[in-house]
């Protein structure tokens, strides 16, 4: 379940990926960066939401990351270049392996 979730979300990467290109004027190289913010997140969120907060309450963790989830994609909605894009999914990625801690 959490890599259909993972590609999941980089097929909606992928397919929005023109759109963004054209409204943000994004070169090649800062497409390739957005693209790869998720997994870089997502790889980093496994391993500190799973193994480095195991001894924190697992409901708090899902709520955290439900929460930077959220702030994540009101950041995407309002980002107007590049770097603050890129911020924002790697902070999706991070909040993805709070609710997919062990994969």
């Amino acid at each position: 379940p959490a890599q259909r979730k993972l590609l999941g979300q980089i097929d909606l990467c992928h397919a929005a990926a023109p759109q963004a290109a054209l409204k943000l004027n994004l070169s090649s190289s800062a497409l390739g960066l957005v693209g790869a913010g998720v997994p870089a997140g997502y790889a980093a969120g496994c391993f500190l939401c799973g193994r480095l907060l195991s001894g924190v309450s697992g409901k708090r963790v899902l709520i955290a990351g439900a929460f930077c989830g959220g702030l994540s994609l009101l950041m995407m909605a309002a980002a107007r270049e590049s770097p603050a894009l890129v911020i924002a999914q790697i902070l999706f990625g991070l909040a993805s392996g709070a609710v997919w801690p062990f994969c």
